[in-house]
């Protein structure tokens, strides 16, 4: 153990004292010493081995010491606690006369409580923290018990170590946060140690160590293998899962390797067992026979069993008929366009491949272009343009007519470029009851816009109400997401949403959780947005009161469309919002509040 704690002290450094007191929870036990005369400064460490866990001066006022004792409390100085185990109390003092530390008491100190623990359910590692409001981010470090190799992603990159997110990567319940790692050892000792971070206080010095150790049996090979192919000869497999099992990899090849992917049991949908699913992103080829073979993996090492006792398991072989297809489209035909606004539409077909696309009657609108499977540029001239474009591969062809429209825009909708549209709350005129305020710093632009200033009505308001109407033109049919940056006065849970709406043809609102297991249609009618923050900007649009889904806007088709909002919560306050692509423009880039409001046409 002292080992370990030494060269921790070289990777990490010494562990600082905190800034902040923590409530106590009795899980330490209380330090007491007799008081010294005329002594005003005690030093109180706690260590295990040379690893100094407190290392601190404290001053004999705020009741440290009363009737002849002093009376020292570890736990409002540590964060996550200690480990079960045993410890050493030292506590000297500040001998004035002297100008000299001497030394006072030195006594065993036993924790047979943790208020922080590891275990490892089903091979997995899971932290359990105090619920503590200032733990906006807790950061877990971790490592072998004795070199303190740090622990590896298993066929990932990087260390085990991640920051996670409150609210996001942390079950919270008032009592404890739970912490399910991206880490998977395999079976031995380890330690992991622990900091927080707020926006506040900034990142805190690293806790004392929490032993754990895994020692998972070996499991078995899997069995009930089973494959089947869709139309577009696209593979899916199952197969029995295994208790104990971590990870899975996958071999599908035939004359030569297809596939050969590690999955974790997390992503298949089997933790501890169940039915394990996997989709490759593969497209098998006619006339062909394929093998797929299915390893087994857990913290023991390969499982027993299987080809060889080697803990493969080879399923049936899948035998796809041989022929080509003709090409059948998938995509939808080509959607309305504005004069003057960029257009890019994508085709796309089943079918062998390859497969060439051509306009082979009628006529694109001027401006357009189709090259490859893509049709773009900037339309030229109003008017409806129809005409069939023909998909065609070896094996045959297949037709799409189209009709294009290409209208005007209105000359004021604010114009998407390179995924992303930046809207300023007061760059249109305000309606009913909203008004324009400058008394709380950090807006962006010219102000921003709250909804019956200072109307300390309590209710909320039906949909409907002081409507605001912002034009919007996308280039380009897709899901694009949602981002206001707002905020409001206290209570946060009173005066914190507003009534938001798309309107246009072809155009619908979704709310969806970030880890894509949950989705709300919203079609075009209103529906709450609400941001948690009190008196200080922050970007958040979320719905589904707690359990925050992020709000998406999805277009068929490249036009001009429509933004709205209602005034909901009295005193609800917007900066600015922005409408972006998601999969290419981050949200960082999207909410940096240095970008220009996007042009107008």
């Amino acid at each position: 153990m002292q080992r370990k704690h030494q060269l921790l002290m070289m990777l990490i450094g010494m562990i600082s004292s905190l800034a902040i007191a923590f409530p106590a929870t009795a899980a330490v036990p209380n330090l007491q010493w007799s008081a010294q005369q005329d002594v005003l400064w005690y030093q109180v460490i706690v260590e295990q081995g040379n690893y100094k866990v407190i290392n601190e001066w404290v001053k004999d006022e705020n009741g440290l010491c009363n009737g002849g004792t002093c009376t020292f409390d570890p736990d409002t100085r540590l964060a996550f606690g200690l480990d079960t185990g045993d410890y050493a109390a030292t506590v000297n003092y500040w001998d004035a006369t002297a100008k000299a530390i001497t030394p006072l008491t030195s006594e065993p100190l036993t924790v047979s409580t943790a208020e922080t623990s590891v275990t490892t359910p089903n091979n997995r590692v899971r932290v359990s923290v105090p619920d503590n409001p200032d733990f906006a981010w807790v950061q877990v470090w971790m490592g072998d018990a004795q070199t303190l190799k740090v622990v590896k992603h298993f066929n990932r990159s990087g260390g085990a170590a991640g920051w996670y997110k409150r609210g996001e990567d942390m079950q919270c319940n008032g009592s404890t946060c739970t912490i399910l790692t991206q880490a998977y050892p395999t079976n031995g000792e380890y330690v992991v140690y622990l900091r927080w971070y707020n926006a506040d206080d900034g990142v805190s010095g690293w806790s004392g160590a929490f032993d754990f150790s895994m020692n998972a049996q070996q499991t078995n090979a899997v069995s009930n293998m089973q494959a089947t192919v869709n139309e577009q000869r696209e593979p899916t497999f199952t197969w029995a899962g295994q208790s104990g099992a971590t990870w899975y990899r996958i071999w599908l090849g035939s004359s030569t390797k297809t596939l050969d992917q590690w999955q974790t049991t997390i992503d298949l949908g089997c933790a501890g067992g169940g039915t394990c699913t996997f989709n490759p992103d593969v497209q098998l080829l006619g006339g062909r026979t394929y093998s797929w073979y299915v390893l087994t993996y857990g913290p023991a090492g390969n499982a027993t069993g299987g080809l060889n006792g080697s803990g493969w398991q080879q399923g049936s072989d899948l035998v796809i008929p041989d022929g080509a297809d003709a090409p059948d489209f998938t995509s939808n035909p080509p959607p309305s366009g504005l004069v003057d606004i960029a257009y890019t539409h994508t085709l796309s077909a089943d079918g062998a491949t390859p497969i060439s696309f051509a306009v082979t009657a009628g006529a694109l609108p001027n401006g357009l272009s189709l090259n490859g499977n893509t049709i773009s540029g900037t339309p030229t001239t109003q008017g409806t343009f129809s005409g069939t474009i023909t998909a065609t591969n070896n094996a045959g062809t297949d037709t799409q007519n189209f009709e294009i429209t290409i209208g005007a825009s209105s000359g004021d909708a604010f114009i998407m470029k390179n995924g992303l549209t930046v809207i300023e709350a007061e760059s249109i005129a305000p309606v009913g009851d909203w008004s324009l305020r400058t008394n709380l710093a950090g807006y962006t632009g010219n102000g921003f816009y709250v909804w019956r200033y200072g109307n300390t009505d309590e209710g909320t308001r039906p949909s409907g109400i002081d409507i605001m109407s912002y034009s919007i033109i996308i280039p380009e049919a897709g899901r694009y997401r949602f981002l206001m940056r707002g905020t409001s006065p206290a209570p946060s849970t009173e005066f914190n949403d507003i009534f938001v709406r798309v309107q246009g043809a072809g155009s619908r609102s979704f709310a969806i959780k970030p880890d894509g297991s949950s989705t709300v249609p919203l079609g075009n009618g209103w529906f709450k947005s609400y941001n948690n923050s009190v008196d200080t900007w922050k970007w958040q649009s979320s719905h589904v009161d707690n359990n925050a889904h992020h709000i998406y806007f999805e277009f068929d088709g490249a036009g001009e469309y429509v933004v709205q909002f209602s005034g909901r919560s009295h005193q609800f306050h917007m900066d600015r919002f922005v409408i972006f692509d998601a999969d290419t423009v981050s949200v960082s880039d999207a909410t940096n509040e240095n970008n220009p409001e996007s042009d107008r046409g």
